[in-house]
């Protein structure tokens, strides 16, 4: 995971448990989001968004996602 610009950016690869339907479910639920065919996943960070604001939310977002998977 790294902040390039205004914008959180975080990799997954081939082995992640993530189904990607579930991952595409999150990155549509989060405006200006998207997900590169490399498993890129780009968050935009707001003006005045501290980094590890912005990181926390995404974490949660991907442990609603791991909880999903779970049930």
């Amino acid at each position: 995971m790294d902040l390039a610009g205004s914008a959180l950016h975080a990799r997954f690869g081939p082995e992640t448990p993530l189904r990607p339907e579930r991952l595409v479910g999150l990155v549509r639920s989060i405006p200006g989001a998207s997900l590169s065919p490399q498993g890129v996943l780009r968050v935009p960070v707001g003006p005045g968004t501290r980094p590890v604001t912005a990181v926390a939310e995404l974490l949660a977002g991907l442990s609603q996602v791991e909880a999903a998977i779970a049930e």
